[in-house]
């Protein structure tokens, strides 16, 4: 319900100014910072073979699909305003929560494999400084 009163208090320059922004810049964004996630986790998690985390730099595009989904039922709202539709303002935020839980889930796994590899870190160094 909350989303279709936001959708209602855009007004109509705002609904149309949103729309446009979801169908240009939120195309873009999504897949840049799909990708930086994917990158980041494929470089902590590439050298770890057992699942699941052989698969763990696929995580990110369950992310993009879901921010894809959400924008797309975004678009819906905005573009059928002043027709609202509650099953789509449903699955609107179905969508936005399997995203948002889909990237802690993928920032939870960037800050553990960081600390997993900075002990190692840390005893490279040390050792380098101890054997000049």
């Amino acid at each position: 319900k909350r989303t279709l009163q936001m959708v209602e208090a855009y007004g109509v320059r705002g609904r149309e100014y949103y729309a446009n922004v979801q169908m240009t810049l939120d195309v873009v964004y999504p897949l840049v910072y799909t990708l930086l996630l994917a990158v980041t986790l494929t470089l902590l998690y590439r050298k770890k073979k057992y699942a699941p985390f052989s698969y763990v730099n696929l995580l990110p595009f369950v992310v993009l699909v879901f921010d894809y989904l959400e924008n797309g039922m975004i678009v819906l709202l905005l573009k059928n305003f002043p027709e609202q539709s509650y099953t789509v303002a449903a699955f609107c935020e179905v969508f936005k929560s399997i995203k948002w839980f889909s990237a802690l889930i993928c920032l939870l796994l960037i800050i553990y494999g960081s600390l997993k590899i900075l002990p190692k870190s840390k005893k490279m160094k040390d050792s380098s400084t101890a054997n000049p």
